[in-house]
């Protein structure tokens, strides 16, 4: 259902993309008609302008250059037509041509508006039914004013993109959390059930270790146990309530018939990792020296770290406490 919305979504959103894109392209028409409309009104003032009318009818072109450069000063109130030149030919009644003169309704240079690429319109100058030459507008587009037309179409894209996003940020969302809340809950369950599989594991390992006469001792080891540290030729477990146990055995046979939750942190020490978010920390001495105080009951008791292998599982089970 919710691809569903999003297939009908995208389609709305590629529809309002296609009415931004016609309403582009009327309000470019709509200009450019205009600007059609602005420069016939103009080549009718001229062709029709007395000064203009009276030196065809005797012969002379004095005239022209002052209507065109009128005609040409007034546009600058014409904000869609401020950059524009206009452009005088008449033939003297043969194949030549007579006169020619070029202006610029903002003083630019001819030959820099040509290299803009101007639009250009072409007009016939009469009086009556004679052709006395061509009238020629080139104009540029005023960037400022076309730039205002094409605001509120630039701001409907935009704000139909920004909509569409958050469409898909609402509908997607949740989604991506979710795939991602599974994929972590995965992983945890995977790691839960490795550690039953190794915690199973050694408990086989024991059992059949007893059953073939290996574990000749039986060692009083359980999770209470917080440390067991060796002194020949006894080792002591203390537990967590304060307790302690004295045994005639070595940490290596301790080591070949318990759990792998503890870990040698030194020659003679061994440490429960699972007892020590309970009553340890980890203290920094120097350079690549620390100590873990382990206290029990009030009674603290500090060891060197000497094992990589242990230093690495103290920081593991300890990086909140370190320090």
């Amino acid at each position: 259902m919710k691809f569903k919305i999003i297939a009908c979504g995208s389609f709305f959103y590629f529809c309002l993309i296609v009415l931004a894109f016609w309403a582009y392209t009327l309000t470019y028409g709509d200009l450019q008609r205009e600007e059609k409309r602005s420069l016939d009104r103009l080549s009718f003032l001229f062709n029709h302008s007395t000064v203009v009318m009276d030196d065809l009818y005797v012969g002379t072109y004095d005239g022209l250059e002052h209507e065109l450069t009128y005609l040409l000063n007034s546009v600058a109130f014409e904000h869609s037509l401020e950059s524009m030149c206009g452009e005088v030919s008449a033939n003297d009644g043969g194949d030549g041509i007579a006169y020619n003169i070029i202006r610029c309704s903002d003083d630019g240079v001819y030959s820099e508006i040509l290299n803009k690429l101007p639009r250009t319109y072409d007009y016939q100058i009469k009086l009556g039914d004679i052709t006395y030459g061509t009238l020629t507008w080139r104009v540029i587009s005023n960037n400022n004013v076309f730039s205002l037309h094409y605001v509120p179409v630039h701001l409907f894209m935009a704000l139909s993109t920004a909509i569409y996003l958050g469409f898909l940020w609402i509908c997607l969302g949740p989604y991506g959390f979710k795939r991602k809340s599974e994929i972590c809950e995965s992983k945890e369950e995977r790691d839960q059930y490795r550690n039953l599989i190794e915690q199973v594991g050694n408990t086989l390992n024991v059992i059949n270790n007893s059953c073939n006469g290996v574990n000749k001792k039986h060692f009083p080891l359980n999770d209470d146990v917080v440390y067991v540290e060796y002194k020949a030729p006894y080792s002591t477990i203390h537990y967590f309530n304060g307790t302690n146990r004295m045994m005639r055995v070595s940490l290596l046979e301790l080591e070949n018939c318990i759990y792998n939750c503890f870990v040698r942190i030194k020659r003679n020490v061994l440490v429960n990792k699972n007892q020590l978010s309970n009553c340890a920390k980890m203290e920094v001495k120097g350079v690549n020296k620390s100590e873990l105080v382990i206290t029990i009951r009030g009674e603290k008791r500090k060891f060197n770290v000497t094992s990589a292998t242990g230093y690495k599982v103290l920081i593991d089970k300890l990086h909140l406490r370190n320090g």
